[in-house]
């Protein structure tokens, strides 16, 4: 529905058509929005705030427009909502003032209404589309804060209010993907013992576009390994995933060791304990492998 920004008084409003008052000021508001193929179909409430006059006021002066045959009001229903549009029925041009059409009142009335109705078909389209996407908007912020909420509740690490500004920077699909991937990611910071990014940092910095679920680079089988290296990593990978996490993961070459000093059945006690506790709080896999063999070997004794 428009809005009154502005009006214009003209002289001849007042000269021509002897207005004066509160009938001028709303002659003009009305005139000033229907120029061509326009209606005025802001309403009285709009008048009278612009106008600054009571309701009774702006009705009773639209009531003697309309009998001066200054302006023409058709009824009309909108979305079920019964509406007055206004048309101002004079215009000036260079040979002074005319009346709207050649036909004066009654073809503004009658044939006029044609081009009434095409125009309120138009706002009719223009309301439902604006309303259609109004409504596509909201379902599309809605299905956002929706999936903002659930990553929340994973993260909740950082301020919020920085969690929300970082997410809406972000494109649809890339806050799917951060979604996603949130539960890899807070595994392998548990699995690592690393601390879990600030949520502003890990969303600036596109940290969900990162493969945390892939075995670390050191644990991955290549065309160089033998069999036996191959095994191994195979066995470290699928007996004990946390392990394999470390910051400073046991290696081939140290298990070898380890075999050699301690023997394979003690050794392979000596994870599963290992697993069960905090692998963080020793410096490196094999320290801690080895702590927990001294252990073992005293509970065999």
């Amino acid at each position: 529905m428009a809005k009154i920004d502005y009006y214009t008084i003209h002289r001849w409003m007042r000269e021509d058509l002897h207005l004066e008052d509160t009938e001028l000021e709303c002659y003009a508001v009305i005139y000033s929005l229907s120029q061509g193929d326009n209606w005025f179909v802001a309403g009285v409430k709009n008048i009278m705030e612009v106008l600054g006059k009571s309701k009774p006021t702006i009705v009773n002066v639209l009531k003697s427009l309309t009998q001066k045959g200054l302006i023409v009001k058709v009824p009309v229903v909108v979305n079920k909502i019964k509406r007055n549009y206004y048309k101002a029925t004079k215009t000036v041009d260079e040979s002074g003032l005319n009346e709207l059409t050649s036909g004066g009142l009654n073809d503004l009335t009658n044939g006029g209404l044609n081009d009434l109705t095409s125009y309120i078909l138009k706002e009719n389209n223009k309301e439902v589309k604006d309303k259609e996407k109004e409504n596509m908007l909201s379902n599309d912020n809605n299905k956002s804060d929706a999936l903002f909420d659930l990553f929340w509740k994973k993260y909740k690490k950082g301020s919020k209010k920085a969690a929300i500004k970082a997410w809406n920077k972000l494109k649809d699909k890339q806050k799917e993907l951060a979604l996603k991937n949130i539960d890899a990611y807070l595994v392998f910071c548990k699995r690592s013992g690393r601390s879990i990014k600030d949520v502003s940092t890990y969303l600036n910095g596109e940290c969900f576009n990162d493969d945390w679920s892939a075995i670390p680079d050191c644990y991955q089988v290549n065309d160089l390994d033998d069999d036996r290296t191959k095994r191994f990593k195979r066995y470290m990978v699928s007996k004990f995933p946390d392990l394999i996490y470390h910051r400073n993961p046991l290696t081939y070459e140290q298990c070898d060791e380890l075999f050699d000093e301690y023997g394979v059945g003690p050794f392979e006690e000596a994870m599963k304990r290992l697993c069960g506790r905090d692998i963080h709080q020793y410096y490196s896999i094999k320290s801690g492998v080895e702590h927990v063999l001294k252990e073992v070997q005293d509970d065999n004794i």
